[in-house]
């Protein structure tokens, strides 16, 4: 009776440590995996749903293998098959979100602070339906609008347009004396020093 007990127990502190591990691993997808058309603007929560779903379906195989007497194996190949499946199915919805969402140009979503992080999904969009390059920096901020970091001194001016290690990606305006665009990149804060 004693051994039945201390088996419970232990497969009970087994369970929670396994809840703690899983745990981690969503905070570690939430910081680390989850792409910025499913964590800002309409589908903010999108990338925390579909790992918490994901990982509490692992978990709860992971608990069927702990404390079930047949099926362990199978419960816990599922449960490996599920951990491991988190950031490929996160990076899969982002890309689709992406596609669907944020690839054309909205100077509305583009103006929108809860929006900042997809407007790099836009950049193409807006170069092959503006060009910018030859265009006075009045009109580029006309479309782009006016909140951007302006470098008077360098002759440009920049929009962040999402977060990249380590620290932001820009959409670089550079223009001449007689303020008319000469070049446009997209850059990040370590490439320009």
């Amino acid at each position: 009776m004693k051994n039945k007990g201390l088996k419970i127990a232990l497969k009970i502190l087994l369970a929670i440590l396994f809840a703690g591990i899983f745990c981690g691993i969503y905070y570690i997808a939430k910081l680390s995996f989850i792409g910025p058309a499913i964590s800002s603007g309409k589908y903010g929560h999108l990338g925390e749903i579909i790992a918490a779903v994901i990982l509490v379906l692992a978990y709860l195989c992971t608990c069927i293998a702990i404390f079930a007497e047949k099926k362990r194996l199978v419960s816990g190949i599922v449960s490996f098959i599920l951990i491991i499946s988190v950031i490929p199915a996160l990076g899969v919805a982002n890309t689709v979100v992406a596609a669907k969402e944020y690839q054309t140009f909205n100077q509305e979503i583009w103006n929108d602070p809860e929006y900042y992080n997809c407007r790099q999904y836009m950049i193409d969009d807006i170069k092959s339906k503006y060009g910018l390059v030859g265009m006075d920096v009045k009109e580029v901020k006309n479309i782009l609008g006016e909140n951007s970091y302006d470098s008077p001194e360098d002759n440009e001016f920049y929009y962040e347009v999402g977060q990249e290690f380590p620290g932001y990606k820009k959409l670089v305006i550079t223009y001449d004396e007689n303020g008319k665009v000469t070049k446009v990149e997209t850059t990040n804060d370590a490439s320009r020093g």
